[in-house]
């Protein structure tokens, strides 16, 4: 509403959609001077980068919004049915460690081992956003409308065979085609699924709930590590107004332990803190075992310090890296994802078929933005 009317608040939190469309707009106020004030140097880049754009008008470079977590999609995995089928987990989980671990564990109905999201709504995009990256491809490397043609390589194929193999040998759930963001949740919390691919609102609410699950639940971070966005805009106003607005964030943001409590030690780790020095802080609180922290079977920062993530899923496309409003119209067609992966699972259609189809979907979206 507010890019629609132009009758904007001082300041907004983002947690989906809107940033890249405001930016677009010309409606956002620089944050650089903000981020100097905070300490440049204690953020990670990655955090900084996707909303460093140019401006709308004058064509300078500035920081145009903030992400005030970093909200990372963990696998949750069940501790209990590792050590009963005496599986040891490793200092760093991989990849091919969980997808291992997944079969081994894997009897359905009672449990599935991957009880991925694969109906509408944003944990099916996200959840590709994932595997597509952890295979070595990506979606779109530019606003054109040939952007997405990565899509339609040779990681995509390979992903989508193997998925077909993961529905067809049932370590995924026959009905998560159908499933919504709340499924998969409800699924683990349950006791239906060894791994899920989400963030610690999971955890917090089987903690909340005094759930049984809590001690055999535990977390991992598997790079590339997918983080969602939730941002803080300042809307171009008068000189004063906009200075009033930083000012407000800069005493938020300032005591940076505080903050980390808040968002992390009270909140079950949800969100990572966006500055380094709070990062380590966490790192040692994983070491010490300390509180909800016990529950991360790694250290969780280590991914984030190497560079081994992607910021605001939502709203950047990989590998292109920064906020665009095409990008938005893509990851919220929640029901257009579901149609797709019911084409290449419950039709059998042949992967590169799917993956042609999908690249050429996002393309039309694309070219709509580069005029």
């Amino acid at each position: 509403n507010a890019i629609e009317t132009k009758v904007t608040p001082d300041i907004t939190l983002v947690t989906e959609y809107g940033d890249a469309l405001a930016w677009a707009a010309g409606l956002l106020a620089p944050l650089d001077d903000l981020v100097f004030r905070l300490g440049i140097s204690d953020f990670w880049p990655e955090a900084l980068g996707v909303m460093a754009l140019p401006d709308p008008t004058t064509g300078e470079w500035h920081i145009w919004g903030l992400p005030i977590i970093m909200e990372p999609f963990y696998w949750h995995i069940r501790i209990d049915l590792l050590e009963k089928a005496g599986i040891e987990i490793p200092e760093y989980p991989t990849w091919e460690w969980l997808l291992d671990a997944a079969y081994k564990v894997n009897d359905p109905p009672k449990v599935y081992g991957l009880a991925i999201t694969l109906g509408g709504g944003m944990d099916t995009p996200t959840i590709l956003y994932y595997l597509v990256a952890l295979y070595g491809g990506g979606f779109v490397t530019e606003i054109s409308p040939k952007g997405a043609d990565i899509f339609n390589t040779e990681p995509t194929w390979r992903l989508f065979e193997d998925l077909k193999k993961w529905w067809k040998d049932g370590i995924i759930p026959p009905d998560s085609i159908s499933w919504g963001d709340i499924d998969n949740n409800l699924a683990f919390m349950e006791g239906r699924a060894f791994a899920i691919h989400n963030p610690t609102t999971v955890l917090a609410t089987m903690i909340k709930n005094n759930s049984p699950l809590v001690p055999a639940t535990g977390v991992v971070n598997i790079p590339p590590v997918v983080e969602a966005k939730e941002s803080i805009l300042v809307f171009r106003s008068t000189p004063e107004r906009e200075a009033l607005a930083k000012d407000l964030l800069y005493y938020i943001l300032s005591n940076k332990e505080r903050f980390r409590v808040e968002i992390c030690d009270k909140a079950a780790m949800y969100g990572l803190p966006i500055f380094r020095s709070q990062g380590n802080i966490v790192s040692q609180k994983i070491r010490a075992k300390e509180g909800v922290y016990a529950r991360a079977l790694h250290d969780l920062v280590e991914p984030i310090r190497r560079g081994e993530f992607y910021m605001w899923c939502n709203t950047v496309p990989f590998p292109y890296g920064k906020a665009h409003p095409a990008w938005e119209a893509i990851m919220g067609s929640g029901s257009e994802w579901a149609r797709f992966l019911n084409k290449l699972l419950v039709q059998d259609a042949a992967p590169k078929a799917v993956a042609e189809e999908i690249a050429a979907w996002m393309n039309s979206i694309l070219a709509k933005w580069a005029k």
